[in-house]
């Protein structure tokens, strides 16, 4: 008794410490992960090691679990619900409920990764569930994995799962929402009209079979058909996805009006209104070759695509990137500018331009056998079009200057100045194609141009002073690669080079 009670006083102090605050002030920007911190006085376990513990301290345990996900549900921030649903989850992690809970409320905040880690939890705890409760459980867990695997835009596992969950339930409702879904996606249009018209028969004026139709017109690209079929209004549990769905057409139409209004739907359904935890952007987009409108979008706890335009999602997370002073705020804004540059390509949003930009950032982390597909087939894509884009033609450039192909990567470069006359960085990547090709006058007068342009570019000065050690004239070398590892420091290349200029101009200057 004595080792309850005070596992039960420490439990209201800590709910106290959570959910207690100076009324009035304004609230905080969330941490997401303080937000996931443990927050119980008992240390968090594993299910293997709970199950382990002797009776009374499982039920001790419990009972503050239950405590804990009462303070979630009584909580008006975010931050502090996931608190407290996370440490329910330690302190009683065979509960499936509690991982259910968590795989919602992830869900809804765009953390599909963390989403799916609870769902495995969940799937961990069902083998002493009831067998009746255990099979629409799993039936749960199918049609969650289909439904985060189609907002992530993965087709073939949506479509995989939604397979998964017909087996268990071919006639719930749910599941069969999600297989005329999953096959509209994929472009099975027929597949997709059966189902519909199965819905259809059941439930003549649910919105159910109308969104399915929707979606196997979209599948084909059939964006202006597929909005007439958006025309009803959805039922609340499944409001989310839909006008996500309506959003994503109207934007690809470029309805700015229309997009967004269902774009707003959407967030508004997920239910985390919770301004210290989820903002709205609008990040000004400009179509391939089109004007500049600004695009809503919103994200959670500065990180996660929730709802909204994913192709401003990657745009905001391009200039984040940026902007970050520490290498983790950077890592973090690398992994989200990938994430929505790839859901912006999954869901035909600017899916040219997305697929340049992730290439150009592949090849900013020298990742070019990530870049290369991406590069080749954004070039392809845009001189189907009759446009010169002179980031992917300075990138392929790039490339193929590090391949030793001087001369495709020259054409590229001529091509990227030609387009950008103002593009320093082009500039010195294409005098290095000129010198690696014997055009050294011509190499030396786009390096001094690029230098005239941004004369702290680190490799303009490096390109220069390579050209000027090569001719062997030492102290033009040694300047120029003095000034490149004041702006470089730290480069080993550049260093060794710099250490062999200045080697050879003392044995000059002695002789």
């Amino acid at each position: 008794m004595t080792y309850r009670l005070l596992l039960s006083i420490a439990t209201t102090v800590a709910l106290a410490a959570l959910l207690g605050g100076c009324a009035g002030l304004p609230q905080p920007t969330a941490d997401y992960d303080r937000a996931w911190t443990y927050a119980a006085q008992p240390d968090s376990l594993g299910l293997t090691a709970f199950r382990s513990l002797p009776l009374e301290p499982r039920q001790s345990r419990r009972t503050q679990a239950a405590a804990w996900r009462d303070a979630a549900s009584d909580a008006g921030r975010i931050e502090d619900r996931l608190r407290a649903l996370n440490t329910a989850a330690g302190l009683a992690p065979d509960d499936v409920d509690v991982w259910l809970e968590l795989v919602d409320l992830s869900r809804a905040l765009g953390d599909h990764a963390r989403a799916f880690r609870c769902l495995i939890s969940a799937e961990a705890c069902l083998l002493t569930e009831p067998p009746d409760r255990r099979a629409a459980l799993r039936l749960r867990v199918a049609q969650l994995r289909a439904w985060i695997y189609r907002a992530r835009g993965d087709r073939v596992h949506a479509q995989a799962w939604a397979d998964s969950a017909v087996r268990r339930s071919p006639e719930e409702r749910e599941t069969l929402i999600l297989s005329g879904l999953t096959k509209g996606d994929i472009g099975d249009s027929r597949g997709a009209k059966l189902v519909a018209d199965h819905l259809q028969r059941r439930a003549p004026s649910a919105f159910d079979w109308r969104w399915i139709r929707g979606a196997a017109e979209a599948g084909l690209g059939n964006d202006g058909p597929a909005c007439y079929w958006f025309e009803v209004g959805p039922d609340r549990l499944f409001s989310a996805p839909y006008n996500q769905d309506r959003g994503l057409i109207y934007e690809r139409l470029d309805d700015r009006t229309r997009a967004g209004r269902f774009y707003r739907h959407a967030f508004n359904a997920w239910g985390v209104r919770d301004h210290s935890a989820v903002r709205k952007h609008d990040v000004m987009v400009t179509r391939t070759g089109g004007e500049s409108r600004a695009w809503p979008v919103w994200i959670a706890f500065e990180r996660h695509f929730v709802a909204g335009s994913p192709y401003a999602f990657a745009l905001y997370a391009l200039e984040r990137r940026r902007e970050a002073v520490d290498e983790a705020a950077r890592a973090r804004w690398t992994d989200a500018a990938v994430e929505g540059l790839g859901l912006s390509m999954r869901f035909g949003v600017e899916p040219l331009m997305a697929r340049a930009r992730r290439g150009h950032l592949y090849a900013e982390l020298d990742l070019w056998s990530l870049a290369r597909g991406d590069l080749r087939e954004a070039l392809r894509g845009y001189e189907a079009l009759g446009i010169e884009d002179p980031g992917t033609l300075y990138w392929l450039g790039v490339m193929n200057n590090k391949q030793d192909r001087s001369r495709r990567a020259l054409e590229l470069l001529e091509r990227a100045v030609a387009a950008a006359p103002g593009f320093a960085e082009a500039w010195s990547a294409l005098g290095y194609a000129r010198l690696m090709t014997g055009k050294h006058a011509e190499g030396m007068a786009a390096l001094d141009h690029a230098l005239e342009l941004d004369s702290e570019l680190a490799t303009a000065w490096y390109n220069r002073g390579l050209a000027r050690y090569q001719r062997r004239d030492w102290a033009g070398a040694v300047a120029d690669l003095e000034r490149a590892a004041q702006l470089a420091p730290g480069n080993q290349e550049l260093i060794a080079l710099l250490q062999q200029a200045q080697i050879r101009l003392r044995r000059q200057e002695q002789e």
